[in-house]
């Protein structure tokens, strides 16, 4: 399996529905970038399984995703809030137009408050 680059991430809490074919499960973004978002959620999936994934955008909208898990970390229930890496990590093979964006808007918005 070739090794992917790892591209910048932007930091931004999202919710979102995602599943392996129902979006029966939620979390929110913890950082997205051109090839993979990080999502924080109880509901952790196994590396190498295939997700759908959509985003409820800031504007109402919603983007749509498709990736595979890359790593994933549980907790048990009680210390959920207190382990911050509680998630898991997805490889994208496919983002729509509206990721993409919403990602340039996230991005511009990043060396906008860096300048």
């Amino acid at each position: 399996m070739a090794r992917h680059e790892r591209q910048p991430r932007i930091k931004k809490r999202v919710p979102v529905r995602f599943g392996t074919s129902e979006l029966s499960h939620g979390g929110f973004l913890r950082d997205i970038s051109s090839n993979g978002l990080g999502i924080a959620t109880a509901s952790v999936f196994v590396p190498g399984t295939a997700l759908r994934v959509q985003i409820m955008l800031p504007d109402g909208d919603v983007a749509v995703v498709e990736g595979h898990v890359t790593w994933g970390k549980r907790a048990p229930p009680g210390l959920q809030a207190m382990v911050a890496s509680v998630g898991m990590g997805l490889s994208l093979t496919r983002a729509d137009e509206k990721y993409f964006l919403f990602l340039q808007k996230m991005m511009d918005g990043t060396r906008t408050k860096s300048a």
